[in-house]
């Protein structure tokens, strides 16, 4: 989390990159009821996030793999998230903490004119799950996580006493994580007719931590780099703790994430200062 200083434009750009990251956390796959090796499921969610001139709507797909080695139990985890970048006019402050120059006075107020861009988030992990008891499980694991942010594109005006000087910076960058997690689940509740309550802790922790990329232009000026080589520090990507009730058939053929949404909902404005309306939700089948 980048310090808020008077650069609310890229303090609420990075956290609308790491909330989707936080949301994906809260997809990985749940450990069934009853382990079933050798069986897929499929995952498919969406996410939401504002903030003051921008908002991130997140496509989450995934799949999962339930496998027997070595008389352990095993999970496969694959996902892709595609996420969209979005806004329109408005002010706010600019002082880009990835570099240590501009051609006009910072921190500069500023008048959006828009934001644009796109991002995927691609990971592959392999966790091992131990049965502690009839109604208790957990998995540990690691996942090898690419983030791509291909282009975040806000385009302005700073307001400078000479007057309104046309400016862009863009927060693309691919970053790489290596990610250790780990998942508790246990069983709540079960109807008579079948239907399950089970209630889950997760928590990942992505490593390394990264600076904060940005390339900024205005006029002939163009400079770009990132708030750590820059002296802010490291801060993209955050370790995340999630909770979820999750909502299942008798078979086991699909499951609702319902505490996760609501969790979500409570949480990540509090997690990410300035992120506001956030919306999360999952679905997973059987194949």
């Amino acid at each position: 989390m980048t310090p808020a200083h008077a650069e609310r434009l890229g303090f609420e750009a990075e956290h609308l990159l790491e909330a989707p990251m936080n949301a994906r956390y809260l997809a990985l796959p749940v450990i069934a009821n009853e382990i079933e090796d050798g069986v897929w499921r499929l995952h498919t969610g969406f996410n939401h996030v504002a903030a003051s001139v921008a908002a991130t709507d997140t496509l989450l797909l995934g799949a999962d793999y339930t496998f027997l080695a070595g008389g352990r139990h095993y999970l496969l985890t694959l996902f892709a998230d595609l996420s969209r970048y979005s806004g329109g006019g408005g002010r706010t402050q600019f002082d880009p903490l990835f570099i240590s120059q501009a051609p006009y006075a910072l921190p500069a107020d500023i008048q959006v004119k828009q934001t644009s861009g796109q991002a995927q988030h691609l990971g592959v992990g392999v966790g091992r799950i131990d049965v502690l008891s009839p109604k208790t499980a957990w998995q540990y694991g690691v996942l090898f996580e690419y983030y791509r942010v291909a282009k975040m594109q806000t385009d302005f005006d700073a307001l400078t006493p000479a007057g309104a000087v046309p400016s862009s910076v863009d927060y693309a960058h691919d970053y790489i994580a290596l990610t250790p997690y780990a998942s508790l689940r246990r069983k709540l509740y079960a109807s008579a007719s079948g239907y399950r309550l089970s209630g889950r802790i997760v928590g990942a922790w992505p490593l390394p931590r990264q600076g904060f990329y940005g390339r900024f232009e205005s006029g002939g000026f163009s400079a770009s780099g990132n708030t750590g080589d820059n002296g802010y520090g490291k801060h993209i990507p955050d370790p995340y703790l999630g909770l979820d009730l999750l909502l299942s058939d008798p078979g086991d053929n699909w499951r609702i994430s319902l505490g996760a949404s609501v969790y979500y909902w409570l949480t990540e404005g509090l997690i990410h200062e300035g992120i506001s309306s956030p919306v999360f939700f999952n679905i997973s089948w059987k194949l």
